[in-house]
């Protein structure tokens, strides 16, 4: 039994590095990236890991691969480059991520993929999402707690989150099912966050599920986050108070959306959706609602030979690099996140 991971990628060189490598030191044999835009960087160091596939999307790979046909939304493409990867994987089984989402521990994934039973072709990675401790500084983009999904949020989130607290979703502020992975065969297909019998198209419900198995870093530092909100502002399918993120998601889209000439307004949003402070962390961990193991993918980094530098500062660094019109777009945000520290509404009101 193998495994392995597929996933289509536009970001940051150093995100892109560290999930093609901690996934090889957690025991993938084949990582295949898609790249949506080009990413010489990233591109370079990756392609030089052993197991690792790399695709760059460009229109030579859409009419050799999908007859010309490119989907306009992103979800679209990585669905279609998850069934191209499972075309020509070689793996038994095959996981369908982001590049912001990270397998907590392999050896529970060999277990999984080693014990089940030979009927079932669907494993779900349950998923946790990192916080940011708010009286603490990050010393890399992975550093944090990492808060589980919360079945009776609507009985204590306002008491835990006060006014932030309509802006989570079961006390996440992503989404809250995990990802799949799906055994080799023709029948089936990757979506999102499941997967499908094709003759049929229904989602299959016969699944393994993993706890604490996936980790999902949405947003990796303030300034990322702040700007994958923004982008989704030009994109109808998430101003759509139903759209695919939930009506939390759309919240905070507006608000930021609303605040983007305000950084004092934004950091103090951030502060109150995405850190947490003490008070918060052990009312979360009474409730089991929370995981303060670390996650620090630097030390399997260097042990496959990567130096790459994880410090947030670095990423923000990058990050403007590769998104220059959104910089523009919102320079005086940007400018005045740089300026501002923590906002001045440190806990739930």
């Amino acid at each position: 039994m193998s495994w392995g991971i597929v996933a289509t990628v536009d970001e940051p060189a150093p995100l892109i590095i560290a999930f093609a490598g901690w996934h090889l030191a957690q025991g993938a044999s084949e990582i295949h990236l898609y790249f949506d835009r080009p990413n010489p960087e990233a591109e370079a160091v990756v392609a030089s890991l052993p197991g690792v596939h790399v695709t760059t999307c460009d229109p030579a790979y859409w009419q050799r691969a999908h007859g010309g046909n490119r989907r306009n939304r992103q979800t679209g493409r990585q669905i279609q480059n998850a069934e191209h990867a499972r075309a020509r994987s070689a793996v038994t089984w095959l996981l369908h991520s982001d590049a912001d989402e990270f397998v907590t521990d392999g050896a529970q994934i060999g277990a999984a993929i080693r014990d089940v039973d030979p009927e079932t072709h669907v494993i779900r990675l349950r998923v946790m999402e990192r916080a940011e401790r708010r009286d603490t500084m990050s010393a890399h983009i992975f550093d944090g707690v990492f808060r589980r999904r919360d079945w009776d949020y609507w009985k204590h989130g306002e008491r835990y989150f006060g006014r932030w607290a309509k802006f989570l979703g079961y006390g996440l502020s992503g989404h809250l099912v995990g990802k799949v992975m799906l055994r080799a065969g023709p029948r089936f297909r990757h979506d999102i966050h499941d997967a499908r019998d094709v003759p049929g198209g229904t989602v299959l419900e016969s699944e393994v599920k993993l706890d604490d198995a996936l980790l999902h870093f949405d947003g990796l530092t303030r300034r990322h986050y702040v700007m994958k909100m923004l982008r989704r502002v030009d994109q109808a399918h998430f101003m759509n108070p139903q759209g695919p993120d939930g009506s939390f998601r759309h919240r905070q889209i507006m608000f930021l959306k609303a605040n983007a000439e305000a950084p004092q307004r934004v950091a103090m949003f951030y502060d109150g959706v995405k850190k947490l402070g003490p008070n918060q962390i052990d009312a979360l961990n009474a409730l089991g609602l929370l995981s303060e193991t670390p996650f620090d993918p630097r030390p399997a980094l260097q042990g496959l030979g990567i130096d790459v530098d994880l410090s947030p500062a670095a990423f923000d660094r990058a990050l403007a690099s590769r998104e220059p019109e959104v910089m523009a777009r919102y320079a005086t945000l940007f400018a005045g996140l740089d300026e501002t520290g923590a906002g001045s509404d440190p806990t739930p009101a």
